[in-house]
């Protein structure tokens, strides 16, 4: 059999002399046809640089052999490409010679795109594609080697060891432009982790130590963008031995004749707890005339029991292995007051509003059931609130049942503070809701993206008090300045409920930063985190269209593609 390509131009010949035979006007019409109208291959067009898991399009034209479009070739044709990982369309049809496609590419390096005829030996492939990683998504955190094979991986409490840090972009390639600052965090609260660091070409290897336990994780987060992200698989923590000594803790202070519970806890020489301690407690006390415990298996190497001391002064409760004496632990002192009949509730009298920052005076009253005060309350109150960065009074007395104190909230909107009895928690009161507003500006908060080629991008100003709320009544002025003497920046502004939105574009390549300054009170004042700002341009000669010319340079159009020149 005919290959398809010669058979098509012996059947063009033939139909030719067909028409001769049969058809004098006819024969006028076909007259003159040529070999060179037929396609001998296809052209395959792409721009010459491309960025990872990012869709841009491709051209397939039909070409006869002097390199001219052929219109009439209406065939389909195949797509692949070297990389395996290309997302490709299925197989199209050309209109009028020529048509234009998405494709993906997904690894970096030089890729080619081949289109070949459905039907027949035409075929083309591409000019080099360059590549290059997409921005990072998240991060890979790969712990130490497993043992055995296939397992969680496996370290021992309190021993160092390495662990490394991968940036990778949405298709898993190393993104080794990766620029930012990590930070660590991980499931163990004991762990000695790393400072705040950088990567090096998107990797970086550190190292760690757990100490607590059982299945433990290490996370990795970018310190300006929390969603670029990744968590280590579990690592068994193994334990550092059989328990050594024993935790005991208690409460700071207590009155006499009230019972209080305590814990017992098992210990290795880590201090992890040793679930499989399987021994009997014997407990004792400073205090002669304590009610104590009997002694007691613990569960899983813990146990909580209860105590009532009775002796008013500075007492401690020991707990001691029945067989082994150097097993043993003391709590620390426990400050025994004379006893009393504690109050059913506390009620607090707060203001209704309150300013960020500044301090505000509260009272606090013992109440018995009958909401009458509790004048011989002795006890100790201690305070907490919905606002966790709140400025606090210490535990303190109450002076005949009642007390005024102190308390500085941060954090703007509605806000409760609590007083509770040191020792029997059941004993508390919590205000009525403080409406906390945001103080004066203090400084700006500027948000700029992280890594950009030249060109307008979006810039964000919140105007912040000093707890870093955003300062919803600010009036001022802002003027904008930058690294970039080039820039164009945005001209004196204001902002609508403490924040807004402005254009800044930036013309040179390297690092830069955005300022924003009150035109009235330059120390109110803010720069952005650091922009890449980073550009790649095509040489001359090289298709333009996707991407821009270097500087000197301009896109011409030639035929159906444009060049550098």
């Amino acid at each position: 059999m005919q290959h398809p390509s010669v058979l098509g131009r012996t059947m063009n010949r033939f139909c030719i002399a067909l028409i001769c035979v049969y058809g004098t006007l006819l024969l006028t019409a076909c007259g003159g046809g040529s070999s060179s109208d037929v396609a001998t291959h296809l052209s395959v067009s792409a721009p010459a640089m491309a960025v990872a898991g990012t869709e841009f399009q491709i051209t397939v034209t039909a070409r006869d052999s002097t390199g001219k479009v052929v219109t009439s070739y209406a065939g389909a044709v195949h797509l692949t490409s070297g990389d395996s990982q290309a997302v490709l369309p299925a197989s199209a049809t050309l209109t009028d010679g020529a048509g234009t496609f998405p494709a993906t590419l997904r690894t970096p390096g030089n890729q080619t795109i081949t289109a070949a005829a459905v039907m027949g030996s035409l075929a083309g492939i591409s000019p080099a594609i360059a590549v290059i990683p997409g921005p990072a998504t998240h991060f890979a955190v790969s712990g130490p080697t497993a043992f055995p094979p296939g397992t969680a991986y496996s370290v021992l409490s309190g021993a160092a060891f390495n662990f490394t840090v991968t940036a990778l972009d949405a298709s898993n390639n190393v993104a080794e432009v990766y620029q930012g600052i990590v930070q660590f965090s991980s499931s163990d609260g004991q762990a000695v982790l790393p400072a705040n660091s950088t990567l090096t070409d998107g990797t970086g290897t550190f190292p760690v130590t757990l100490r607590t336990a059982g299945g433990q994780t290490i996370t990795v987060t970018d310190t300006v963008t929390a969603s670029i992200k990744g968590t280590s698989s579990s690592i068994d923590v193994i334990s550092g031995g059989p328990a050594t000594n024993f935790s005991v803790s208690v409460p700071a202070s207590a009155n006499a004749g009230t019972s209080f519970r305590f814990t017992v806890t098992a210990q290795d020489r880590l201090g992890n707890v040793d679930s499989t301690y399987p021994g009997i407690v014997h407990f004792v006390s400073s205090d002669a005339m304590a009610a104590l415990p009997p002694n007691s298996v613990l569960t899983d190497g813990i146990g909580t029991f209860s105590a009532t001391l009775q002796t008013v002064g500075s007492q401690t409760i020991t707990a001691t292995d029945s067989v082994t004496a150097a097993i043993a632990g003391t709590s620390s002192p426990i400050a025994i007051g004379a006893a009393v009949t504690p109050p059913i509730r506390f009620s607090i009298s707060a203001p209704a509003a309150a300013r960020s920052g500044t301090a505000i005076h509260f009272t606090v009253t013992a109440l018995d059931p009958s909401n009458n005060v509790v004048s011989g309350y002795a006890g100790r109150v201690q305070f907490s609130s919905t606002d966790a960065t709140a400025v606090l009074p210490p535990s303190s007395t109450l002076t005949g049942g009642i007390g005024t104190f102190a308390a500085t909230l941060q954090t703007a909107g509605a806000q409760t503070l609590t007083a509770t009895d040191t020792i029997n928690l059941a004993f508390t009161g919590t205000s009525s809701s403080i409406d906390v507003s945001p103080g004066p500006a203090t400084h700006f908060s500027v948000y700029a993206p992280t890594r950009v080629r030249p060109g307008s991008i979006t810039v964000t100003v919140a105007a912040l008090d000093a707890a870093s709320n955003v300062a919803v009544s600010y009036a001022g002025t802002l003027h904008f300045s930058s690294t970039d003497a080039k820039a164009a920046l945005p001209a004196n502004s204001t902002l609508t409920d403490g924040t807004g939105s402005f254009y800044v574009t930036l013309r040179t390549v390297g690092s830069q930063t955005v300022t924003v300054t009150d035109t009235a009170v330059p120390s109110i004042a803010g720069t952005s985190n650091s922009i890449d700002v980073f550009s790649y341009c095509l040489m001359k000669g090289e298709q333009c269209g996707l991407m821009s010319c270097c500087p000197g340079l301009q896109c011409v159009a030639e035929g159906d593609r444009a060049y550098c020149e």
